[in-house]
């Protein structure tokens, strides 16, 4: 039995329109008050070309910076989106010292908008009838079968409607899209330490009186660690998920296999709590670029998982890009031009 980890690389490989970047286009088309929301509270370029003055006219762009790590940058919040600012964004009443903060909304909103992108422009029967279709000329020549396990860290359905992988093979780390608005799918950041920073700001206000302006900065910070807390991701529960799908395993897996994964630093705890489960496995590692074959070379060593013990493949679809193009135009997705941080 082989245990294969699917990344996201592994639906681009198959052409599924699943990079960031498009869930900026879809929410410039779907909802634009939240796209130049986020704009404002994680500081990214909302734009590609501003005409008349000042700027009363633009047209949208996606931000390179912003949306190819989208999930490490919701950790690093524009701290000014908050602080400063307590009665006139934030929805903070002043009577006396105390301030009553309601929920934070946008938190919800991404996570709503995130649900219906991943569900209507992903996780779409079209869109695996297409790739089939270009299965069957022989483009893609893995194979997969019904005696391995799967970890999948994406949301679709891509080993069941192109493998025919059953579902009781698969583990669904961060959530299964099943087309419902309360999916719950888990995205977020990892930004631990800059949480315990705003932690330790707080606990400071605390250890003094306080006059109305500094309750109304504390206040304002317990605010900003709340929004970064509602976007976190939640990598110690996902390990106890993935903890119950191994204890059912009647073999050992002989082979680790990785598709597609970025092998980031949000990755790593579920590959260290592989290599402690199963020391002795092999391990099979999909790279991209000779940067990724690097990669792939320092997260090893840091397993510990010696030379002798791991392999690399290269996972290239030279057709993935024009698989992806028939089904942005078969879904109608509205691409709009990728733009870089002003000043770059």
């Amino acid at each position: 039995m082989d245990l294969n980890i699917i990344g996201n690389g592994f639906d681009l490989y198959h052409g599924l329109p699943s990079s960031y970047y498009f869930f900026g286009c879809y929410l410039i088309e779907k909802n634009p008050e939240l796209f130049m929301a986020m704009s404002k509270w994680f500081d990214f370029r909302y734009y590609s070309k501003m005409r008349g003055y000042p700027y009363e006219d633009f047209e949208y762009g996606v931000e390179n910076q912003f949306w190819s790590i989208f999930e490490e940058r919701l950790g690093k919040v524009n701290d000014n989106a908050i602080i400063g600012t307590y009665d006139y964004d934030l929805g903070l009443e002043i009577e006396e010292y105390d301030i009553p903060m309601d929920d934070y909304l946008l938190a919800d909103e991404i996570r709503k908008a995130f649900v219906l992108w991943v569900s209507e422009t992903l996780d779409v029967k079209s869109n695996y009838k297409i790739i089939n279709e270009y299965k069957r000329l022989g483009l893609f020549n893995m194979i997969f079968s019904n005696r391995d396990k799967y970890v999948v860290f994406n949301y679709t359905h891509t080993l069941q409607c192109v493998y025919q992988i059953k579902d009781y093979n698969v583990c669904y780390v961060h959530g299964e899209c099943t087309g419902e608005e309360d999916d719950n799918l888990v995205f977020g950041h990892c930004n631990e330490k800059r949480m315990q920073e705003i932690e330790k700001i707080i606990e400071e206000y605390d250890k003094r009186s306080l006059y109305q302006a500094e309750r109304i900065t504390q206040l304002e910070h317990e605010c900003l660690l709340k929004f970064m807390k509602s976007l976190q991701k939640d990598v110690e529960g996902c390990k106890v998920y993935l903890n119950i799908f191994y204890d059912f395993f009647k073999e050992e897996p002989k082979n680790i296999n990785v598709f597609g994964m970025s092998l980031s630093d949000i990755d790593y705890p579920y590959l260290e709590q592989i290599k402690i489960r199963w020391p002795s496995a092999k391990w099979r590692f999909s790279f991209f670029s000779s940067k990724d074959s690097d990669t792939i070379d320092t997260v090893a060593k840091k397993l510990g998982i010696l030379e002798s013990q791991y392999d690399k493949f290269e996972f290239r679809n030279d057709e993935s890009n024009n698989i992806a193009m028939k089904i942005v135009n078969d879904l109608g997705i509205v691409r709009y031009d990728q733009v870089s941080t002003i000043g770059t």
